[in-house]
């Protein structure tokens, strides 16, 4: 039972759909689901994201994707968290690879129709993912909690053809970690990520991905 006084579409992550499977990918990198106990009202299921301050209007769109009526907070100076008291949203989460204190425990990607996972890939690359140079030459890697990078190598392996070679994957507990090296096989990686599929992408991703893109046609 949720005891929250703001209403969202707690049905939104029950059919995947490439908004929400975005979204899920958004939250298995850089999302969490968590329980707390207050004493009038017992255990309560948490869903949050919490970014910079400078992405905040991309918590605004998750807010409006999920119809929540709630406000975004401020925990600090820099940074801005969306927090739904839902268990029926973190429930929905789980049932789809979410684990509660994923960052010790990992994740599981669910098995997915083939044209929504590009969408899941752009949404767990805009949470950790990163595109730019290291010594001087192109770099594309995504981090975070066991399973998901692993899953990331998997489907650039799948979907990007120069991208089989030059992987590199590092585990640093808690955290995994994918990259790739040099321009032949960042080009075809990045390419794949800026693919439209209609996803509401970071922009700020986006952006980098392109310069990143830029440099290695140079």
């Amino acid at each position: 039972m949720s005891f929250s006084k703001y209403k969202c579409n707690e049905r939104f992550f029950e059919v995947p759909t490439v908004t929400s499977v975005y979204w899920l990918g958004f939250a298995l990198g850089d999302g969490c689901v968590f329980t707390r106990r207050r004493l009038k009202h017992g255990v309560e299921w948490l869903f949050q994201v919490k970014l910079h301050r400078s992405a905040e209007s991309h918590l605004r769109r998750l807010r409006r994707d999920l119809c929540y009526t709630g406000r975004i907070h401020h925990p600090t100076d820099t940074a801005s968290a969306l927090v739904i008291y839902s268990p029926a949203i973190c429930q929905s989460l789980l049932a789809h690879g979410m684990r509660v204190l994923k960052t010790y425990n990992g994740v599981a990607v669910p098995r997915l129709p083939a044209g929504l996972v590009l969408p899941l890939a752009q949404g767990a690359f805009d949470a950790n993912g990163c595109a730019g140079l290291c010594s001087g030459h192109p770099k594309v890697s995504l981090s975070g909690p066991s399973g998901l990078p692993e899953w990331f190598r998997a489907k650039v392996a799948t979907h990007a053809t120069a991208g089989r070679k030059g992987c590199l994957m590092t585990a640093k507990e808690p955290c995994h970690e994918v990259s790739w090296h040099g321009r032949r096989i960042v080009a075809p990686v990045l390419q794949w990520l800026l693919s439209d599929t209609g996803a509401p992408r970071l922009k700020a991703k986006v952006q980098q991905c392109q310069a990143t893109l830029e440099v290695c046609y140079c």
